[in-house]
């Protein structure tokens, strides 16, 4: 099973709201309009998967993704 997490770089973003608008579930707003989360666990491949989407849409490039993936041994 995938797992993965998220991070927002506070200091790229602009508070555009695009996150939020694409994927309220992971990402809320803050009462100034930036991101309420600056780190979020993704819990299946879905939300890893809409975390990617919205990442490449980020007008600043404030999103970034990781993947944890189970090592087979």
């Amino acid at each position: 099973m995938s797992r993965g997490s998220f991070s927002v770089d506070r200091e790229l973003c602009r508070g555009t709201g695009l996150c939020q608008a694409m994927v309220p579930a992971l990402f809320g707003r803050t009462d100034s309009g930036y991101p309420a989360a600056d780190t979020g666990e993704l819990a299946d491949e879905s939300s890893i998967v809409l975390a990617d989407e919205v990442a490449e849409c980020c007008p600043t490039g404030a999103i970034e993704v990781f993947r944890h993936d189970p090592v087979h041994e």
